[in-house]
């Protein structure tokens, strides 16, 4: 499931924007 991997990345890109 390398679908899910990306998807977290994507979430602490978006934390770290924060």
């Amino acid at each position: 499931m390398p679908e899910w991997r990306p998807q977290m990345v994507t979430t602490s890109t978006q934390q770290r924007l924060t």
